[in-house]
């Protein structure tokens, strides 16, 4: 059955993963849709099958509730899940074959960056009710060092294995722990900036053990409180991961070093030529100042 790959891929391997709150979402999606299908039925008109009804919004049988309609970047996440839970079982031996597993194409990229007083609004939405007041934390983290939302949430004013740590004696953020997977996304450890340890160390001074806690305790998801944010500052297209770009444009913006800036925040330099480069004050500069040049004697 196509759930027993996912069992085996969530209880095997999700934990490991660069985000395991993802992985199970997507476990969730996948579950409701192929629950009593099997591997043989996995093709490509299954997969377009799956891809329409996520679109429109699913409801499985007999159930109440209907999913809200998905766009197909998270229809490729779910589908990649199903792909890499059906790898997984072929490397164990426990499928002959490996079905196919066909993605809808990519979504062009969405460039949407918040100004500041969007994040000023964002924050104060966050602030309205002490159910929400932790993300205010979240935002100031993310938008200073432009770390993802899983290395956010794991990081601790003392060191742990599983998560990185702010450390005061350097001024540095660990944002990996030490026993944590190595992954294509780099996170490397960065100097902080100088008002967000201002702010990190008025927190431990007022007892927190974690970045972002909710009475002494760790948060391991945000999802329904970063919706009900959005939804009051008016923003609910904004995700936790626009954050992350919005730190990256802002830096673009501002004219800093693109070497820098590959290494503070942990991207490529093709990511930035392809997704940040026209943010840069220096963006085709030399040819716009030929250009301007052209037929001046």
């Amino acid at each position: 059955m196509v759930t027993d790959a996912l069992f085996t891929y969530g209880s095997e391997r999700a934990e490991n993963t660069e985000n395991p709150e993802r992985i199970g979402y997507a476990i969730d999606a996948l579950s409701m849709w192929w629950s009593g299908r099997t591997v043989s039925d996995v093709n490509e008109n299954s997969c377009h099958a799956y891809a329409r009804d996520m679109r429109e919004g699913y409801q499985p049988p007999e159930a109440e509730i209907r999913r809200r309609p998905v766009g197909d970047g998270t229809i490729r996440r779910e589908l990649g899940c199903l792909r890499a839970a059906l790898n997984l079982c072929g490397r164990k031996g426990l499928l002959s074959s490996v079905p196919t597993v066909t993605l809808p194409p990519a979504p062009p990229a969405k460039d949407r960056w918040l100004t500041r007083d969007e994040v000023a609004r964002l924050i104060r939405s966050a602030r309205k009710s002490p159910r929400t007041r932790y993300l205010a934390r979240f935002i100031l983290t993310a938008l200073y060092t432009g770390s993802r939302k899983s290395v956010i949430l794991g990081l601790g004013f003392n060191p742990h294995v599983f998560g990185g740590h702010v450390d005061f004696r350097t001024a540095k953020l660990h944002r990996k722990g030490n026993a944590q997977k190595q992954t294509k996304k780099n996170a490397p450890t960065i100097p902080i900036p100088d008002r967000l340890l201002r702010h990190f160390e008025r927190w431990q001074k007022n007892g927190a053990k974690w970045v972002v806690e909710i009475e002494g305790h760790r948060v391991a998801g945000i999802k329904n409180d970063w919706e009900t944010i959005r939804e009051i500052a008016g923003m609910p297209e904004v995700t936790p991961h626009t954050l992350r770009h919005t730190a990256i444009t802002w830096a673009m913006q501002g004219g800093a070093n693109v070497w820098h800036v590959s290494g503070f925040f942990g991207v490529t330099m093709d990511t930035l030529e392809k997704y940040y480069a026209h943010h840069h004050p220096d963006y085709v500069k030399t040819a716009v100042n030929v250009a301007n040049k052209m037929g001046k004697s």
